[in-house]
């Protein structure tokens, strides 16, 4: 994941959710 802060917040709903944003 690029961010690791939006990692957290979207992590919590999908695994690679800013990696798929």
């Amino acid at each position: 994941v690029s961010c690791p802060l939006i990692a957290s917040l979207q992590g919590e709903k999908e695994p690679r959710g800013a990696d798929a944003v």
